[in-house]
């Protein structure tokens, strides 16, 4: 059998005439008080025995635009990386459900028009523009996913959040073609061997299983072999000639299963010619890998030319978690004490002294005890406020250790002059140390 055949029968994706309305695997998926309290912030989760996919609610969600600040300290964070000599690269798989297309949806929901997936292509669009202006090498992967109505059915899995091996090579390849422009492809997934077909059986099938019993059957992805087109293997760069290493930062797209299911980073370094480094942590978020690589020294030590930050649609950009990224890079600066705080149950408040009110970065180091989750409400002169929800994954196994938390405070108009913490889950922490810096340059 030819390889382009076992991709065929390898995706599910043999129903592309659409239904008027569709049998649903569970019925009990679209009432929130029927799932486990885990998945309740997912209804209605629509799914369909006639067209084959599920769809969540977080899926639908496109508030994907950024805002002036959050675009500002995108920006900020590439300039950051570019002077310390490393490119920022975003691949950022696309909305799901714009990719299996809006008759698909209509019918797995059961009615139609329900939801826009116009606008929702069109914010996703519009946020990938902000990436490119900010100065990240970013392509637009929704245009790749939709470049043949077939290949669309196969980009992503029908009954699983992720991307297919498929969907994973031509994401690669897409990278590659923004990097280098006017270079030929450096592997044809259709030519790709396959080694064998795996089974994935769903993260979203799972809560079918445990909402009604009845898990759908498991889709075969094929999992290709990449070794002829690796570089060192006699491709583009020769034999023996690997070049330097890319470090890829990602989500569970580029480790599931704690494996790299969907071959992702050889996919990009077959596309790139390269060798990559996958730091990827699945259920570490879009900033857990990224802020454990720095702050673990790692960064540091390697100061690799590409950076490649992989997360899905459904993670979202925050001023939080960029001004997080933004305080680890300055945290090997020098530091003066302002003082300590002693929290009072879950809360906590400190007054910044005069000397220290125009400091460019907080630091609060904990002396006794820990948290993975606060809410820091900073108050400035001028009155404004901001608030910043800052968490560390349990899956974060390094950063979780660490003691401090970096917070880089430029592009306020006016000097802080004071700052309240709510200290959120379990928490041990009885003394916290308030630490300033004011950034050079």
């Amino acid at each position: 059998m030819t390889p382009k055949s076992l991709i065929a029968l390898a995706i599910c994706a043999s129903t592309l005439g659409v239904p008027a309305l569709a049998e649903p695997f569970c019925a009990p998926m679209l009432d929130a008080d029927a799932l486990e309290r885990r998945y309740q912030r997912l209804a209605p989760i629509y799914n369909s025995t006639e067209t084959g996919w599920i769809f969540a609610s977080d899926q639908l969600d496109y508030r994907y635009v950024l805002n002036r600040t959050e675009a500002e300290l995108l920006a900020q964070l590439v300039d950051e990386l570019a002077a310390r000599g490393t490119q920022l690269a975003m691949l950022v798989a696309p909305p799901r459900p714009v990719v299996a297309g809006q008759a698909v949806l209509d019918a797995t929901a059961g009615a139609a028009g329900a939801h826009d997936l116009d606008a929702q292509a069109e914010a996703f669009n519009d946020m990938i523009a902000q990436f490119q202006s900010a100065g990240a090498v970013a392509p637009n992967l929704l245009d790749v996913a939709l470049s043949e109505p077939e290949f669309a059915q196969s980009y992503y899995f029908h009954r699983d959040t992720h991307w297919t091996n498929l969907g994973a090579a031509h994401s690669a390849l897409a990278l590659a073609a923004v990097l280098e422009p006017g270079q030929p492809p450096a592997f044809a997934p259709s030519a790709l061997d396959v080694v064998e077909m795996a089974a994935e059986r769903g993260s979203l099938s799972r809560i079918v299983e445990a909402t009604c019993g009845n898990a759908p059957a498991p889709e075969q992805s094929a999992l290709f072999d990449y070794t002829p087109v690796l570089p060192g293997s006699g491709g583009l760069l020769g034999d023996g000639d690997e070049g330097r290493a890319a470090v890829l930062l990602g989500t569970s797209y580029s480790d599931r299963y704690g494996r790299d299911q969907y071959q992702s980073a050889d996919a990009l370094s077959a596309a790139l010619q390269r060798p990559i480094v996958n730091r990827s942590v699945s259920g570490g978020g879009m900033v857990g890998p990224f802020e454990t690589y720095i702050l673990t020294g790692a960064y540091a030590e390697e100061r690799p030319d590409l950076l490649i930050w992989e997360f899905p649609y459904t993670y979202q950009l925050n001023e939080a978690g960029l001004r997080m990224l933004l305080g680890a890079l300055q945290a090997d600066g020098p530091l003066a004490t302002a003082g300590t705080i002693t929290p009072d149950g879950d809360d906590a408040s400190f007054e910044v002294s005069a000397d220290m009110a125009a400091s460019d970065l907080l630091a609060l180091r904990m002396v006794d005890g820990a948290t993975r989750d606060m809410v820091v409400r900073l108050t400035f002169a001028d009155g404004d406020t901001a608030r910043l929800r800052l968490r560390r994954k349990s899956r974060m196994e390094e950063v979780a250790i660490l003691d401090t938390w970096w917070i880089d405070l430029r592009g306020f108009d006016s000097d802080m002059v004071s700052f309240t913490l709510e200290l959120r889950g379990n928490h041990d922490l009885n003394r916290i140390e308030v630490l300033t810096s004011a950034v050079s340059g």
